[in-house]
């Protein structure tokens, strides 16, 4: 089983289906790796930083293999969060703004000189999709979620969606991505439009991913475990899943709907009934 890489639209639930594939056995599923983030600082180009990222995912095997402490974003018992963001078991640095999550490091017993390795990143991997997989090493997820969902998710949110430094790297590789982010339009529609560009990326690439619903995963989440080639999750991951409350702006509906109709050609292939 390759290594995977669990990418998808920020806000969709990324964050759920890595820490569902971490129930699994013989797995270590880790959210957002700070290691990546720093390397990504750096200023080199995107093909030096995936020949990096699969190097990494090689170090990062031999550590978990060898029982060196990993840190990662995690509750303090160790346990997957299943929310980047709002998560309320993890702990964060103090007199730091943003709140910036503190690291948990932790050991992982057990696990076969084969085991599955999967690392999750949105923005950061889909930035480098087009490159990355030329080298046909990662097996990578990408999950999509309604835009209702996502946009409304993505208006709640303390800071800006993108910036220069948000995540590393973006501006180098991605940065059509990031004159759209900060072009001084509709706010409403530069949201469509920065969706749209992500969902048209994961279907140019469809050949190369699977694309995963979020709305699946939460009708069956064990449909996780048949991305991975596993048989079944855990009752115990499933039980950790919560409900999602409801974001969608009822008043915006209208006119994120005339937004869609303009710019979601990608948008209505994936959710039709926008």
């Amino acid at each position: 089983m390759p290594d995977i890489l669990v990418t998808g639209l920020p806000r969709a639930g990324s964050a759920v289906v890595s820490a569902l594939l971490d129930y699994l056995p013989d797995t270590v599923s880790l959210n957002s790796p700070p290691f990546q983030s720093a390397f990504a600082a750096r200023p080199l180009e995107i093909m030096p930083f995936c020949k990096w990222l699969i190097g990494d995912s090689v170090l990062t095997r031999r550590m978990l293999l060898t029982k060196e402490p990993m840190g990662d974003h995690r509750a303090p018992d160790a346990a997957p969060l299943f929310d980047g963001l709002y998560d309320p078991r993890q702990k964060f640095k103090p007199d730091t703004l943003p709140k910036e999550p503190e690291l948990v490091y932790f050991l992982r017993e057990g696990l076969t000189p084969d085991f599955m390795l999967a690392m999750r990143f949105t923005t950061l991997y889909t930035s480098v999709l087009p490159t990355l997989i030329k080298f046909e090493h990662f097996k990578i997820l990408a999950v999509i979620r309604h835009p209702l969902d996502v946009i409304a998710s993505w208006q709640r949110m303390p800071q800006p969606l993108f910036a220069a430094g948000n995540p590393p790297g973006i501006a180098r590789f991605w940065p059509e991505l990031l004159t759209l982010a900060e072009a001084s339009t509709d706010p409403l529609e530069n949201f469509v439009q920065l969706y749209e560009m992500f969902l048209g990326r994961y279907h140019e690439l469809r050949d190369h991913i699977d694309i995963v619903k979020f709305e699946d995963i939460i009708e069956n989440p064990h449909r996780v475990a048949s991305h991975a080639r596993a048989q079944t999750l855990p009752e115990a991951a499933v039980a950790r899943i919560e409900p999602r409350p409801n974001l969608r702006n009822k008043a915006q509906i209208a006119k994120l709907r005339d937004a869609v109709k303009k710019y979601g050609v990608f948008t209505k292939i994936y959710y039709p009934d926008i």
